[in-house]
């Protein structure tokens, strides 16, 4: 933005030139033109009136000392008006001045303000800050930036899955339901948007399945059968719906594609139980020798006592955001007070934006924030651990005590 205001103040400056410059050669010039005109008009009254007194007095229609006086007269009136010319000429000079310089300041002010007022500053401002995150600037004034920019540009659906996304970090599920709708709106049966809706609709909706969660679910899966959330979640409706091989067949699909080491725990758990359901035995689970390695920051968080008796369903949201860098979360797991403690791993597939992953950066502050609200802006308890290195196999440990956030 620095250089684009500099560019905006040389553009004005030689406008600017272009106004004063033919004033200031103009000034150089002494203005005898317009004052011999002048003067040499003057003149020419002056000598009509004195023949006209001539022949008055040689027709006897005056005496000479009577010719005498109205020749004075006209003589004064002569030096008078010479005076009055030089005057007027040098006012004229000393007024060039005013007008081209109050031009060029009206210039000024009326291009700066037609710009802030219909001009892209928001949208160059919130590009410069994706192409280059600064520190001083927060999700949330990102996120801000994003809605006015949308608000001139309602067909931009790039912009409002990005500021769906963002909800989604911040915790604002219904704005993210609104957002994806928007987008599925705009571009129709894409898998992305669509799986994204449902899950923002799903998590509205404390969890529970709605038949238009189940219609988006379905509507992705057509589209893009090996779609990772739209699996995860066609599990849950049909396990919810007791169609339990369903389940496990969406299930078994999503484990075959999923590296972290919690959620494939959690599949496999989810499997073996849909199993008993059916009434089999449920199957052995995988040996952790026998899963490959997944890169990722491992992170545990537990609940201290005194924080227990939050209800449930309080979310909880575990990030990563980078030690020296931008403070938006470079990865994002949100869970429940219910589900505590927890083992979560942090990675790439998390990251809210694809300029701003885990992997991009050497050290990571780990944040574990509960809100009452559901919003992540607003912590009533957190814990936090500074400068943890992305490299390390070391599970970082979170205990959320009753500090404030």
């Amino acid at each position: 933005m620095t250089v684009f205001w500099g560019l905006v103040v040389t553009l004005l400056l030689l406008a600017a030139c272009f106004i004063l410059v033919p004033l200031l050669i103009w000034r150089k010039r002494p203005p005898v033109d317009e004052l011999q005109s002048r003067e040499e008009a003057n003149l020419g009254l002056y000598r009509e009136r004195l023949s006209e007194l001539d022949e008055q007095l040689q027709r006897g229609d005056i005496d000479t000392q009577r010719f005498e006086q109205l020749k004075q007269e006209a003589e004064t009136t002569l030096l008078g008006d010479v005076d009055d010319v030089v005057e007027s000429v040098q006012l004229s000079s000393k007024a060039g001045w005013a007008m081209p310089l109050a031009l060029c300041l009206s210039m000024a002010v009326v291009s700066v303000m037609l710009y802030l007022r219909w001009g892209a500053s928001d949208e160059l401002s919130l590009a410069t800050a994706l192409n280059q995150p600064s520190p001083e600037q927060s999700i949330e004034q990102l996120t801000g930036k994003l809605e006015r920019v949308l608000d001139r540009q309602p067909d931009n659906y790039q912009g409002y899955y990005l500021l769906g996304r963002s909800y989604m970090t911040m915790g604002r599920f219904q704005d993210a339901v609104d957002a994806f709708a928007r987008v599925v709106k705009l571009v129709g049966d894409d898998p992305e948007p669509l799986s994204q809706f449902a899950q923002a609709l799903f998590l509205a909706q404390n969890s529970r399945v709605t038949p238009q969660v189940e219609d988006l679910v379905d509507r992705t899966l057509t589209v893009q059968p090996d779609n990772v959330t739209a699996l995860g979640l066609k599990g849950i409706i049909s396990f919810e719906n007791k169609q339990y091989r369903n389940a496990i067949k969406a299930w078994e699909s999503l484990l075959a594609v999923t590296q972290d080491p919690q959620s494939r725990a959690a599949l496999t758990s989810g499997i073996a139980q849909a199993r008993v359901m059916l009434g089999g035995a449920p199957e052995e689970p995988a040996r952790p020798e026998d899963q490959s390695p997944v890169s990722g920051l491992e992170v545990r968080v537990v609940l201290s006592d005194q924080l227990k008796a939050l209800p449930p369903t309080t979310r909880v949201f575990i990030f990563a955001r980078a030690t020296d860098g931008p403070p938006m979360p470079l990865a994002v797991a949100p869970v429940t007070v219910g589900e505590l403690p927890k083992t979560v791993l942090l990675n790439d597939a998390m990251a809210m934006m694809p300029e701003l992953k885990l992997s991009g950066f050497d050290k990571v502050d780990v944040v574990a924030r509960i809100s009452k609200s559901g919003d992540v802006r607003n912590a009533d308890y957190e814990a936090l651990v500074k400068g943890v290195e992305v490299s390390s196999r070391k599970t970082v440990e979170l205990e959320i005590d009753g500090g404030a956030g």
